[in-house]
């Protein structure tokens, strides 16, 4: 599955990102977005690729033992912004386990809406950054 190579290529360049930053990153200097910039990434590209990698790589790999099952590329950027519930990863996760199949952008965006409208009414809204949603399309995860 093509996608599925996309969405473990997200994760390992993330990671790989992740630990150039963690050992490059010196914020006077900008050591590390200077490098990132070199190599053709916007900022926001960089810190994508960097979030997925940290909001699913040790949770989700150790459980599944694969890196995203059955994740469409955009709907892998969906549930890595800051603003999705965590339980819309949870089920997420788990629809893709047990029903074996991929799932698409639609879906994702239907379950974060989901999740987001039981917290909101629990009296537990999760904050949305103002533009979030513009800051994380697929299209801004390749080089720009």
């Amino acid at each position: 599955m093509a996608g599925r190579a996309v969405a473990d290529n997200l994760f390992v360049i993330g990671r790989e990102l992740a630990e150039a930053q963690a050992e490059y990153a010196n914020p006077k200097s900008g050591t590390f977005l200077a490098w990132t910039a070199a190599l053709g990434y916007n900022n926001a590209a960089v810190y994508r690729f960097v979030h997925i990698y940290q909001t699913f790589g040790e949770k989700y790999f150790a459980r599944s033992g694969k890196v995203f099952p059955n994740f469409a590329p955009t709907a892998l950027a969906l549930l890595a912004q800051p603003s999705t519930p965590e339980a819309a990863r949870e089920e997420a996760l788990s629809i893709a386990e047990a029903e074996d199949r991929r799932i698409p952008e639609r879906e994702i965006q239907e379950l974060i809406a989901k999740h987001r409208a039981e917290a909101k009414a629990e009296g537990r809204e999760e904050t949305f950054q103002s533009g979030e949603a513009a800051m994380f399309p697929f299209s801004a995860i390749t080089n720009s």
